[in-house]
């Protein structure tokens, strides 16, 4: 192991780094975000912490971002941790771990073969199930140094892991970056926001050192050599910087004074090369010019070529150690003892040398059958490319695109390709005619941009393809363009207006309008179509028929798909729209655009929803979204289908799924409108599950991303409107609702009634201060003259929708109980209850009942009926994990003194050892155990409270017991196997048993 430098005035930094160590090590899992200007002792202090916790049992693994080609190696430092575990693993567990996992051989060649069908899509979630597999035999210390370098995949990775932090899973992330190196615009500027708002993520930040933690620093360093004034001097040259002190310091005792005019850490870096034999610095520029840590071996064939021996390679390289620029890697390569040594030296090398060595490593290579093909091709672009090789750069560039295609590496791909659109105009013809058009290039660099998140990227190279096309001489090609852009422009945010303008739609449809039928313009006139159904004009209906006939007239099955969704669109809510949802789909599928496939498919979804088939809905655009995930589609996913499913299954009570969809939608670059949307939604479920500081962190972050959260959006709204209500502001939620109602589309019946719902149900809270039901119920008025007639059919309850009528049932119940209408309160309820039920509606099913029963106890009604609602509705909360609910269920059942066990199994066995009990007395026993009353007991088993209280004496008798509350004790006793035996023969003697 290579000697570290002692680390000093970081004791509170380490204290917290060690704290999220030892609770991940017990099960909580916690990721730690180091950041600190170059030298500072980032990667120092988690070494230093990390070596402690190896020696403590963690299995510390570390992967290293690097400079060179730090945009477009995808899986770099996951494959480096992958190969660092596999080196030190046992057979057994090697199998262990990777069963069903040999697809990650694709970006760590140590693992084995990958299969010869590669399924690589979803390589993120199988780096983090390996990952989570080792934490079941040990706990797992993962660092990922250098983020500032980090490729986009990586970053997806950690992203991943951080989101699926939960209760039992033993890992720890430590990342350090260099904060002083991001620039506007820099990638992990919106991943660092993004983490900092998970849960158990902590960021931290170094300071440079004072004068004191410099005086110590150079005594550890100097021992009983070290001086006040040596360090005071040191102080005023590093100013605290620690690396830049142990490189001050090493070079006085080389020069012998700390005299000199470098005074910035680059420089003094540079001073220490110079320090060196001119071949060991001839040694460093190679090293520097690979980009990447070099094995010995390619350093020896460098070498031959300038004349310089084995040996004297090996002498330069201690010489560069001994001077602390090089060290050795935990594979034996050699690499720089800091990243910025890469840097200062790469810049010494003169332009004519620079293009020799590339040339060299290309070379090299050329003939690196070890390197991982992805890595291979990226790196002979960019050393073609710095060797002034433009139709070879060309040639890799689309190369390295196409193998980073093959990892689902889109924002790789989507570097490469936009180099190749640079590299394409100064190619040769020969190389242009392997690449193709450049208009058709830039189209495809465009699609990987917009399918990696980057959509601003898309519609910058979108526009550059269409000022090369003149637009009346290719129209079509012109359409093709265009209607993109429109869309694009509005997710990129580049377009403020949430939906896009007729005259723009309308100008595209111009281009093509006297051409002959084709499929651009079918889709023109399905776009227009679509942008007339959002102003509801009534042309909208004209159009959208028009394209149909278009669209099958000519054959293209992409343009009928598109032209069906969005006459789907208006004909939703009717069967005939579901048809044309199912069919377009289907071709959608055939056809195998991702974006036309996301945006079908949503809705699909929404065709079935507004018929009321929440379930089916939920269910089919689940499906497709991991089909799409199978084929590395996530952004047309997240974009098309995004966070509806989440939202669906929030309200179908399958909380537990809903928070795996949006972990994978949370672990991904989207543009800002899809991610402030999942943050809202993944805030719904914080806060109907009692975690506040998470749903707190989710809303805040969801308003960094759209400054202008909530949007017009239904989803946002939602997440506003639970905000509003979790945080106990009712009267906010009456505000929003009356401010909204007026704006809100008036085909939106079901929108309307969930607004009216949440008026009435913070109404209802309102109403229950002293003084305040009047003027909350003059202000529930005001909210349904603002819905119009919407209101009158959403208090029907009328029409085949369940989940309308469920609205209906709620909005009438919640009036009810703003209204103290006493007379028909539970009524509302249990019909509310009922209808909750048939709509598969769990979370306001669970809600319901427990007003049920609050209305039954409060209003005079049967308490045995109350106390099998609250019961009800505390298992529907337990299953769900709403602890909120809970808790309110458990203080009512408090306050009236009903229990909320249910007769379950765990008296059982205590039964079943009484073998001269009828199967009716064993029902009663589990009854009496649950706490239940005898007119209880009598409703559940459907006999009379007489025949209860004879099952009881029978039961007291048989057991030997004198009451209910010695006999139930009994049976708990028995049941685990705590009551002496010499008591349970007393017992069974008394009672007459043989």
């Amino acid at each position: 192991m290579e000697p570290r430098s002692p680390v000093v005035g970081r004791d509170a930094e380490r204290e917290l780094l060690v704290s999220a160590l030892h609770d991940s090590a017990t099960g909580t899992p916690r990721a730690v975000l180091v950041a600190g200007e170059a030298g500072i002792g980032k990667t120092r202090l988690v070494a230093d912490v990390a070596d402690d916790a190896a020696a403590d049992g963690h299995l510390v693994l570390w992967g290293r971002c690097l400079r060179f080609a730090a945009d477009s190696s995808p899986f770099l430092p996951i494959g480096q941790v992958l190969t660092h575990w596999h080196r030190q693993a046992a057979p057994d567990e090697r199998g262990r771990v990777l069963d069903g996992a040999q697809d990650l051989a694709a970006i760590a060649p140590a693992l084995g073969s990958a299969p010869g069908s590669s399924q690589t899509q979803r390589l993120v979630m199988l780096v983090a199930t390996v990952l989570e597999r080792i934490t079941e035999q040990t706990p797992l210390v993962l660092v990922v140094d250098d983020l500032q370098w980090a490729d986009t995949t990586s970053l997806d990775v950690l992203a991943f892991l951080i989101g699926g932090f939960g209760p039992g899973v033993r890992i720890s992330v430590l990342g350090t970056y260099r904060d002083t190196d991001l620039e506007d615009g820099h990638r992990l500027h919106g991943w660092l926001a993004d983490m900092r708002r998970m849960p158990g993520v902590e960021p931290i930040r170094l300071d440079r050192l004072d004068l004191l933690d410099t005086d110590h620093l150079v005594s550890a360093l100097q021992g009983a050599g070290g001086s006040a004034r040596q360090a005071a001097a040191l102080f005023a040259r590093a100013k605290g910087n620690p690396y830049l002190t142990e490189v001050l310091l090493r070079a006085e005792g080389t020069a012998g004074s700390l005299t000199g005019g470098a005074r910035e850490l680059p420089e003094v870096l540079l001073a220490s090369w110079h320090r060196l034999s001119p071949e060991a610095r001839a040694l460093m520029q190679w090293i520097a010019v690979g980009g990447r840590p070099v094995e010995l071996g390619v350093l020896e064939r460098l070498a031959r070529g300038r004349d310089l021996s084995v040996s004297r390679v090996r002498t330069c390289l201690e010489e560069a150690r001994a001077e602390g620029i090089v060290r050795l890697t935990p594979t034996g390569d050699v690499w720089f003892h800091h990243p910025l040594l890469a840097e200062v030296i790469g810049g010494t090398v003169a332009p004519s040398d620079l293009r020799r060595l590339h040339g060299e490593y290309i070379e090299i290579l050329e003939d690196a059958g070890s390197v991982p093909e992805h890595s291979r091709a990226t790196h002979l672009a960019l050393h073609h490319a710095a060797a002034g090789n433009t139709d070879e750069a060309l040639r890799w560039s689309l190369r390295a695109a196409a193998a980073a295609l093959e990892l689902r590496a889109l924002a790789e791909e989507a570097e490469h390709l936009q180099r190749a659109c640079r590299l394409w105009p100064d190619a040769g013809p020969d190389a242009r005619a392997e690449a193709g058009d450049l208009v058709q290039l830039l189209i495809r660099a465009s699609d990987s941009a917009r399918c990696s998140g980057a959509d601003v990227a898309a519609v910058r190279l979108r526009e550059q393809a269409l000022s090369l096309v003149d637009q009346h001489e290719e129209p079509e090609l012109a359409v093709k363009l265009r209607l993109p852009l429109t869309w694009l422009r509005i997710v990129s945010g580049l377009d403020l207006e949430p939906w896009p303008r007729v005259e723009p739609v309308a100008e595209t449809l111009a281009l093509v309008r006297d051409r002959p039928a084709s499929p651009e313009k079918a889709r023109a006139l399905s776009a227009l179509a679509l942008v007339l159904m959002w102003f509801d004009d009534p042309d909208a209906p004209v159009l959208s028929e028009e394209s149909v006939r278009m669209a099958r007239s000519v054959g293209s099955p992409s343009a009928v798909a598109g032209a069906l969704a969005i006459r789907a669109q208006i004909r939703a809510g009717t069967p005939e729209g579901l048809a044309d949802a199912e069919e377009a789909l289907d071709l959608a599928w055939q056809v195998g655009d991702p974006r036309q496939i996301g945006l079908v498919a949503v809705w699909h979804a929404h065709a079935l929803a507004s018929l009321g088939r929440l379930a089916d809905a939920t269910d089919r655009s689940l499906a497709a979204f991991g089909r799409m995930l199978d084929r590395g589609w996530f952004h047309d996913a997240a974009y098309g289908i995004g966070a509806d499913p989440a939202r669906w299954l929030c309200e179908l009570g399958r909380w537990t799924e809903a928070g795996a969809h949006l972990r994978v939608l949370m672990s991904r670059r989207q543009a800002p409108g899809p991610a402030a949307t999942a943050r809202g939604v993944a805030a719904i479920l914080a806060y109907r599950s009692g975690d506040l500081p998470t749903a707190r962190a989710h809303m805040a972050r969801a308003r960094e991303l759209s400054p202008g959260f909530p949007t017009e959006d239904e989803p946002d709204r939602r997440a506003a409107l639970e905000e509003a209500r979790s945080e106990g502001d009712n009267e906010g939620v009456l505000y929003l609702v009356e401010s909204w109602m007026p704006h809100t589309l008036e085909p939106e019946l079901q929108w309307t009634g969930e607004l009216l719902l949440r008026a009435a149900r913070a109404a209802g809270d309102v109403a229950a201060q002293p003084g305040r039901r009047a003027s909350v119920a003059a202000q529930l008025a005001r909210i349904e003259e603002l819905a119009g007639d919407r209101a009158r059919e959403i208090r029907d309850c009328a029409g085949d929708d369940p989940m309308l009528r469920a609205v209906g049932r709620l909005y009438l119940a919640e009036s009810a109980r703003c209204r103290d209408d006493r007379g028909r309160v539970v009524e509302q309820w249990v019909t509310a209850v009922e209808a909750c039920r048939a709509a598969h509606l769990r979370w306001d099913e669970a809600l319901a009942t427990y007003r049920l029963g609050e209305a039954l106890l409060t209003r005079g009604g049967s308490r045995a009926r109350a106390a099998e609602s609250l019961r009800t509705a505390a298992a529907l909360a337990a299953e769900m994990g709403a602890a909120p609910l809970l808790d309110d269920v458990r203080a009512l059942a408090g306050q009236a003194h009903v229990s909320l066990d249910q007769p379950g199994a765990d008296l059982d066995a205590a039964a079943d050892a009484w073998p001269h009990l009828t199967a009716r007395e064993k029902e009663v026993l589990a009854h009496l155990g649950a706490g239940r009353t005898y007119a209880e007991i009598a409703d559940a088993l459907v006999i009379s409270p007489k025949t209860v209280s004879v099952h009881v004496s029978n039961l007291l008798r048989k057991t030997g017991t004198t009451s209910r509350i010695e006999l139930t004790d009994l049976a708990r006793r028995r049941a685990s196997g705590t009551v002496p035996r010499q008591r349970t023969r007393t017992a069974e003697r008394r009672a007459g048993s043989p």
